[in-house]
């Protein structure tokens, strides 16, 4: 019964933790970059096999969507096959030279195969984040950030 425990207990939850939202600049016509990283917790690492592609809606065209895959460090305890951690992802966008000056929400969306190295059990795991585009103002850009932990026990 000591593996039916350990099943249970891989799932993982991705959440952003909270002021660690991303937020970007650009001018209307300019190129804008998004950031996002992804930061896991101790015992979480990265399938590199599995098809995992993160998602920005572009704001200025809803049919559009950019995607980017991961890359990173390999995991030292199999590196052909695991990353340990990510490289932060960037998406680019062209802001349109009639785009409005204002903050425009930024949905990105995820699909990764995370594992857990202990026992090397993979899954696949789905995750949604926002972050925002200021439009006609300036400021320090900072990447969003989702936390990819084990969830909390129940009960």
């Amino acid at each position: 019964m000591r593996h039916l425990a350990i099943l249970f207990a891989l799932g993982v939850a991705l959440a952003a933790p909270n002021n660690t939202s991303g937020l970007s600049f650009a001018q209307p016509g300019a190129a804008a970059l998004v950031q996002l990283e992804l930061r896991p917790v101790d015992g979480v690492i990265f399938n590199r096999l599995g098809p995992s592609a993160v998602r920005l809606e572009n704001p200025f065209k809803p049919s559009e969507t950019l995607s980017v895959g991961l890359n990173g460090t390999p995991w030292a305890g199999d590196p052909e096959h695991y990353f340990g951690t990510v490289k932060p992802l960037e998406f680019r966008l062209t802001v349109p030279s009639n785009t409005k000056p204002g903050t425009y929400p930024l949905k990105l969306e995820a699909e990764l195969y995370l594992c857990n190295s202990a026992i090397r059990v993979c899954f696949r795991s789905l995750f949604k984040a926002q972050a925002e585009l200021r439009v006609g103002s300036s400021g320090d850009s900072r990447a969003a950030v989702i936390e990819v932990s084990p969830p909390k026990p129940r009960g």
